[in-house]
């Protein structure tokens, strides 16, 4: 037992340093993908904090003209008129047509159950808006009654916050990443009920931006490792030119197998993956290692604009907000100001003389 916790403590040390440093290398992509929402979405984040606050003290009137949401707007017309379509391809071996229409179905079942056509959409907008989005894959219970275990597709709210990954992976979807953390924020009453032998310490989320909520609620944050591991299974290559792994399903079946004639020809250990999945925080671990069903990451990343930079190979990203920033402020400014000028100036005061009084003065004097 001392062992296993030494273990754990070594291990939990090692991940909260990854973390960090995850975090740390893609900050600066996230700090301009947060501004970038800031901007859309607070009711004065198209102008800047310095500006506002003088034309404030000052009395000044500044309008907000938005021009860039329409042009969000637009794009997502069109893309909410297409649909995602599934289509897999039958790539070697004993891959045929038909078993590629078998998987086709399976994933479009999968993702109408699951109403991902709604978390594609959601993810698009906020890649158009910010540049980056995120969602999982998780294998689970349908409901209460059921025994087994359903594929479905959950968007990751807020994931620009929750979501880390390696910034060495060179696929725009994460595939080909080994570990990735998501956070999540509850309260400390669920945290108790969930996982009362932890020590609620949150996990940092690294969000090192001025802007804080005026709403911040009491919080712990911990974080879900998906990581994968190297291993080996043995496989047998049958008389039927099929390929099995040797686990129990194999074992069950084989003798049915050997009453058809098919006859294993060779049999080999090769290397394989598998996806882990374990809670913890700031304090320890919270659970168990468990295994997923999954052989790559069910954390789906998507980006805008993805680019691979420098001597790093650093990940690069954004959306339309971005670009479009320096010209809404611009605008905003220009026409506040034109109608400071204008319409809000004050009308100029005319004297006007009556000259038939002056005159009737001036006869009096004479006389």
């Amino acid at each position: 037992m001392k062992k296993d916790s030494e273990k754990d403590n070594s291990e939990h040390n090692a991940w909260i340093q990854e973390l960090g440093e995850f975090q740390t290398s893609d900050l600066d992509q996230r700090q301009q993908a947060r501004e970038c929402d800031r901007f859309l979405l607070d009711k004065d984040g198209q102008w800047e904090e310095s500006v506002a606050r003088t034309l404030d003290t000052q009395k000044r009137p500044r309008y907000t003209f938005d021009q860039t949401t329409p042009a969000i707007e637009f794009i997502m017309a069109d893309i909410e008129d297409m649909d995602f379509a599934i289509n897999v391809k039958p790539h070697s071996g004993e891959a045929t047509k038909e078993l590629a229409l078998l998987r086709e179905d399976m994933i479009r079942s999968i993702e109408n159950d699951s109403d991902a056509t709604k978390i594609y959409r959601d993810a698009c907008r906020r890649l158009v808006r910010r540049g980056f989005d995120a969602w999982i894959v998780k294998a689970k219970y349908r409901d209460e009654w059921s025994f087994e275990q359903d594929l479905v597709v959950e968007p990751i709210a807020n994931a620009i916050n929750r979501v880390w990954l390696s910034n060495t992976s060179s696929k725009a979807d994460s595939s080909d990443s080994d570990v990735a953390y998501v956070l999540t924020s509850m309260s400390p009453a669920k945290y108790e009920e969930q996982f009362p032998d932890g020590k609620g310490v949150s996990v940092g989320d690294a969000d090192l931006g001025e802007h804080w909520d005026q709403y911040r609620p009491e919080v712990i944050t911990i974080g879900e490792r998906y990581y994968k591991k190297e291993t080996k299974t043995e496989v047998v290559q049958l008389s039927n030119g099929e390929v099995m792994e040797v686990n129990e399903k194999f074992e069950s079946i084989a003798d049915d197998l050997k009453r058809d004639g098919i006859t294993e020809v060779n049999r080999k250990k090769v290397k394989d993956f598998k996806i882990y999945h374990r809670f913890f925080d700031g304090g320890g671990m919270l659970s168990e290692e468990t295994m997923t069903v999954f052989k790559t990451l069910p954390v789906v990343t998507v980006y805008g604009n993805y680019e691979l930079l420098g001597e790093n190979s650093k990940i690069t990203y954004h959306g339309l907000v971005l670009k479009e920033m320096d010209y809404q402020r611009v605008y905003n400014y220009a026409k506040s100001r034109e109608i400071e000028e204008g319409a809000l100036a004050p009308r100029k005061k005319l004297i006007t003389v009556s000259y038939t009084h002056l005159r009737a003065h001036e006869t009096d004097s004479y006389l």
